[in-house]
This record gives structure tokens, sequence and C-alpha cells, in this order.
């Protein structure tokens, strides 16, 4: 993701802003350590998650993200690996 600059998202789109994406990124990272038993690795993702928390826009897609912050912070600290309730992906 470093190597991507906001000139290069905003060919696609014009509001897009790098920073943005900084949060899923590591969120998806602690969760997936997490669901490994990687807890450390799952810390230091979701932390470096919550540093990048504040560039999350205002709307229902930065509020999907931070609870989804809480939740998987929440698991690490139970080091539960069990897949989130809320969590995307297939069902079944």
């Amino acid at each position: 993701a470093d190597a991507v600059t906001d000139q290069r998202v905003q060919e696609h789109h014009a509001g897009l802003h790098i920073t943005g994406f900084y949060p899923s990124l590591h969120l998806n990272l602690a969760d997936n350590y997490r669901r490994l038993g990687s807890f450390d690795a799952a810390t230091e993702h979701i932390n470096a998650a919550k540093e990048h928390a504040p560039d999350l826009p205002q709307d229902a897609y930065g509020a999907s993200l931070r609870t989804a912050l809480d939740e998987v912070a929440e698991a690490i600290s139970r080091r539960d690996t069990t897949k989130r309730p809320s969590a995307p992906g297939p069902t079944a």
C-alpha cells in the first residue's frame, strides 16, 4: 500500500485518498492473524488499524469499519480464533 499514491487512486475516483485504505488493510490482517492464533501479529495490526482510524470517512463505511475494529480487538483480547458473526465472506 505504501507504493500507491493519492494521485494513482484519484485516477479511479477523485475523492479517494490512500490513507483511507490503511484501516481496512490492517483490520483484515489483524483478523486473519487472530483466526490463525497469531495474537502478537494480530495485536500489531489492530493497533495500526486504530492509529489510522481517524482517516476513515464519517459515513456508513467508516462506521462499519469502526465496529469491526472494536469486535476484532475484543476477540484478540479474549484470544478467540472463531469467525466473527459479522465478518464478510461465505456463510456456508
